[in-house]
């Protein structure tokens, strides 16, 4: 169940990353050069088909001018 989760969350991060991509006119082959990271993995990204390195990420996130947000998940039940 959580790996239907993990997939869902990579595919929905992807199409962030793509949408914010062609909102700025940046080809795959622009942020690839832009980057440093070669078009498939970009491609792959932007499908939520890879679990691509943080610094990647990261890199990619700053070139398109994304935040990378971390928080606390709503608990759903009390373990206390």
């Amino acid at each position: 169940m959580e790996e239907e989760g993990n997939a869902s969350l990579a595919v929905e991060f992807g199409r962030t990353i793509a949408r914010r991509r062609k909102d700025l006119g940046v080809t795959q082959e622009d942020l690839a050069a832009l980057t440093g990271i070669s078009v498939r993995a970009i491609g792959q990204i932007e499908l939520g088909q890879t679990n691509p390195r943080l610094s990647s990420l990261l890199t990619v996130l700053n070139t398109l001018g994304l935040d990378l947000n971390i928080a606390p998940r709503h608990a759903t039940s009390s373990t206390n």
